[in-house]
């Protein structure tokens, strides 16, 4: 079943650079190609590319991105990774131009990144496709700065003395929902046009309704004793028990995304007879909207008073509901009530006008 996940890590600067080294070597497996093959290797790398670096990182990821930590604050953000999964039911080449449209509309031309899509096996013994993607808010803005100045502070009243400017798009609050967002956008998209039925949704399942405890941590040790040895530790079983348990709830789960979709859809105007590069325009426009109008902030107070205000709005009808079924049944009610039932009912077909109602005290029998 295709699942969203969708993690972000940023790393600050550092005046080694050795962080930014290991990264992109993991991320292409360049030190499991120069090692002897003393333990297994990850033979698992199916992709990779690199854009948008400047010239004189000379096409190399590694170099970029040394140069980023090296060259940044340790109180500052040096660069980010994103790890997004795939989903399995894509064939290879699906997933590949999923990334790639992602990808796109996430940085255009406009800021560095190099990315790497990993397929290992999974515990279950299927598939794990997933990307990796190191990237640079630095903005690609025609100047042609020298590595120890593309890193420096941008100058507004004369960009070629400065450094290359931070987008602020990818630091602002929501910035990371927006972006989650968007993955998943291009994703559904690329789902529905290959004709399968799964949909990501882009919220966590807690906030979608779903009381489902988290699925237990396990390390890297875990998954290689059961891919290489057959072996199940401890950590690894608890996680086959909690997939075991929830296992039911995926069909409702997988109804509620897809439901998501739809309204998605029509909020943006996605239909079928829009070719691929409309649907990605419109998925674009919506992240921009989202990044040049970012979420207000509210503070603790303002949200628990709306949680009481909701809180009483839903006694109320509780109540209102409870005294129409006391009605239905035949039960006595207070005039009042009945008044006030039926003045609700009539507010409700919307006519807008008020109720009017004449009573007869001869007619004993109206107080039910």
């Amino acid at each position: 079943m295709a699942t969203t996940h969708f993690a972000r890590t940023r790393y600050k600067g550092s005046s080694t650079g050795v962080r930014a080294t290991a990264c992109v070597r993991y991320i292409l497996r360049l030190e499991e190609r120069a090692q002897a093959t003393q333990r297994q290797s990850r033979e698992d790398l199916v992709a990779w590319d690199v854009k948008n670096l400047p010239a004189w990182a000379a096409g190399s990821a590694e170099q970029f991105f040394q140069v980023a930590e090296h060259a940044t604050s340790p109180f500052q953000i040096a660069f980010t990774e994103w790890k997004v999964s795939l989903p399995r039911e894509m064939s290879r080449e699906e997933q590949l131009a999923a990334v790639k449209d992602f990808l796109d509309a996430a940085f255009g031309d406009n800021h560095p990144y190099v990315y790497a899509v990993h397929d290992p096996m999974a515990s279950d013994g299927g598939r794990n496709p997933h990307a990796h993607v190191i990237w640079s808010a630095r903005t690609l803005d025609g100047y042609e700065r020298p590595p120890e100045r593309f890193f420096m502070r941008y100058d507004r009243v004369k960009p070629e003395r400065g450094g290359a400017e931070n987008d602020r798009v990818f630091g602002h609050f929501g910035a990371v929902k927006a972006t989650r967002i968007l993955y998943t956008d291009v994703m559904n998209v690329h789902l529905e046009r290959g004709g399968y039925e799964a949909r990501l949704h882009p919220d966590a399942l807690e906030m979608r309704g779903f009381d489902r405890i988290p699925e237990p941590h396990v390390y890297p040790s875990d998954s290689r004793a059961l891919k290489v040895q057959g072996r199940i530790t401890d950590r690894m079983r608890n996680v086959m028990m909690h997939r075991r348990q929830y296992a039911p709830d995926h069909h409702e789960e997988q109804y509620d995304a897809s439901r998501y979709w739809e309204g998605r859809c029509a909020r943006l105007g996605l239909t079928r007879e829009l070719s691929y590069a409309d649907a990605l325009r419109c998925i674009q426009e919506a992240r921009h909207t989202l990044t040049h109008h970012p979420m207000e902030r509210l503070s603790l107070d303002v949200l628990q008073a709306e949680q009481q205000q909701l809180a009483a709005e839903i006694a109320s009808l509780e109540t209102y509901i409870a005294e129409i079924e006391a009605v239905q049944q035949g039960a006595e009610v207070p005039i009042g009530t009945l008044m006030r039932l039926l003045a609700g009912r009539h507010l409700d077909e919307g006519t807008g006008a008020g109720l009017r109602m004449k009573l007869y005290e001869r007619d004993e029998g109206y107080g039910r």
